[in-house]
């Protein structure tokens, strides 16, 4: 029974990437906040997330252009840079909750899976996608022979070295509390 606990979080992985595919529209921030006439009208850092290899910077924001329907977008855009470069993602509030499921998931079940005797040398657990417009955005903790940390990936990947996803949670949580009622 207990060997039925992996496979069924698998599974739930892969259903949550087939909502995120299909689900609410959670990359139309990204388009809003590119459009001339939109401005953001409040924004505020969440959190911080720094390693040797890479750094990320959450910040919720409210975009807003009567020019549009709806007028107003909140949510949030992450910050990444690292040795492989920069990126900025975006996702409207209505997938934050999702996001923060989706890396206490990966917290939770990671070092089960990863750390389960048998297991190969390098390997990952999570890569919950969420789309973002032109990008998507993935999530994996991973343990290789000369790192383990959580790999955040664009298009680019960013090591976040010695860190799990809990780590990404908290600035989430944040901004949907900081997002209510703006």
């Amino acid at each position: 029974m207990g060997s039925n606990v992996p496979i069924a979080a698998i599974c739930g992985f892969f259903s949550w990437i087939a909502f995120a595919q299909t689900g609410p529209s959670q990359n139309i921030l990204e388009h809003f906040v590119a459009k001339p006439s939109a401005r953001v009208t409040w924004s505020g850092e969440m959190a911080k997330i720094d390693t040797e290899q890479a750094h990320a910077v959450i910040t919720a924001l409210v975009v807003e252009d009567a020019t549009q329907e709806p007028a107003k977008i909140r949510g949030v855009k992450i910050d990444l840079t690292g040795a492989a470069g920069k990126d900025q993602v975006y996702s409207s509030e209505d997938g934050l909750g999702q996001m923060a499921a989706a890396l206490d998931e990966i917290t939770s079940w990671a070092p089960r899976v990863l750390t389960k005797p048998g297991a190969r040398n390098a390997r990952c657990f999570g890569s919950k996608t969420w789309p973002q417009s032109e990008h998507m955005f993935s999530a994996s903790q991973c343990i290789f022979p000369d790192w383990s940390g959580l790999v955040v990936s664009t298009g680019t990947q960013f090591r976040f070295a010695g860190i799990d996803a809990s780590q990404f949670r908290p600035g989430v949580i944040r901004a949907r509390f900081e997002l209510r009622g703006r």
